[in-house]
């Protein structure tokens, strides 16, 4: 038996943050495991490394992140020259093969989240110059979109001219979009695997080329 799950819900949540949290990925994983599920695929998971710790059904990642970037180059950027930004650290490899690929520059931000509070704080980490270009963030998730307006306050002050925010899932909790379009953003780009306005890379393809690699 196969599952595909294109946005695995509670991937997030693969670790107790807070003292009395629960672990929802790992329950998630052990009610798919008690249906007999022997392989898993899903899409751009937030970290594949947790739920390979936490079951034993084989798991299968598909990237999508590149196909929303390629996009972005061709139907936002027209083929300028512009850079890939990950807003947090533990999306820097997801921007690194997609800027290998299209041959792009690339960095992070440094994000610190209050986990009592939820308040997040970005800074910069490059020393790449910024001053009228164009930057891509680039994430996994975008949710309430409170760490895309940060950065994007971030990235102004550093001279950027044109920003575009991209994910896999996009949940664009409480309008998030309409904050981030508030916050400079030109575009929002995002996969279908979480049906939006916003929905304009496909993974049918990809999903349908892994299933045929088993």
């Amino acid at each position: 038996v196969t599952l595909i799950i294109p946005y695995l819900i509670y991937a997030r949540q693969d670790k107790r943050f807070l003292e009395g949290e629960a672990i929802s990925l790992k329950t998630l994983l052990s009610i798919v495991e008690s249906f007999g599920v022997e392989r898993l695929i899903s899409v751009d998971t937030h970290n594949p490394d947790a739920i390979r710790e936490y079951t034993r059904i084989q798991f299968d990642n598909i990237a999508a992140a590149t196909a929303i970037a390629l996009h972005a180059k061709e139907k936002v950027f027209g083929g300028r020259d512009f850079i890939i930004i990950s807003p947090d650290l533990g999306g820097v490899e997801r921007v690194r093969r997609a800027a290998e690929v299209l041959d792009l520059q690339h960095s992070y931000l440094r994000k610190e989240r209050n986990r009592h509070t939820g308040e997040v704080s970005v800074s910069p980490t490059t020393t790449i110059p910024m001053y009228g270009r164009g930057v891509f963030l680039l994430d996994d998730i975008i949710s309430t979109g409170g760490t895309l307006v940060k950065a994007a306050n971030t990235l102004k002050n550093m001279g950027v001219e044109e920003l575009a925010a991209g994910a896999t899932h996009l949940l664009l909790l409480d309008r998030a979009d309409k904050r981030l379009f508030e916050a400079g953003y030109t575009r929002i780009i995002g996969s279908n695997t979480v049906e939006t306005p916003y929905s304009e890379v496909s993974v049918e393809g990809l999903i349908a080329e892994e299933i045929r690699k088993s």
